[in-house]
């Protein structure tokens, strides 16, 4: 509510206390959030930590972005091999034919309700 297109007005250093706080709740999209400030401020290392985290929880742009990192030279290839597997692992956990089936449900009632009059 506090960072860039929120409703609030604009006070980073507050935006930044409330993404702290839920990713310590471990909410990812608020740490991939932080590692994406971090980077934009120069903090590349912090960064990398940060998309590191996010990117072992399952969160596929954080695995692309530490990619990125290792083209750029602040990632090393075991940082990237310790995410891509931490990722699959989580990606693994989080499937199962129950999910699948819901996910296919889902978007049936979304595209049933979006085309109805």
């Amino acid at each position: 509510m506090y960072g860039p297109g929120g409703h609030l007005r604009l006070d980073l250093t507050r935006s930044v206390e409330h993404y702290e706080k839920a990713a310590m709740s471990s909410y990812v999209m608020a740490r991939f959030s932080l590692s994406v400030l971090e980077y934009n401020d120069g903090r590349k290392h912090l960064a990398l930590q940060h998309f590191l985290i996010s990117a072992k929880l399952g969160h596929t742009d954080s695995l692309r972005n530490i990619n990125c990192l290792l083209k750029e030279g602040i990632a090393t290839k075991a940082d990237y091999d310790g995410a891509l597997q931490g990722h699959e692992a989580a990606t693994e956990e989080m499937s199962s034919p129950t999910r699948d089936e819901a996910k296919v449900m889902g978007w049936r009632k979304i595209t049933t309700c979006a085309g109805s009059p």
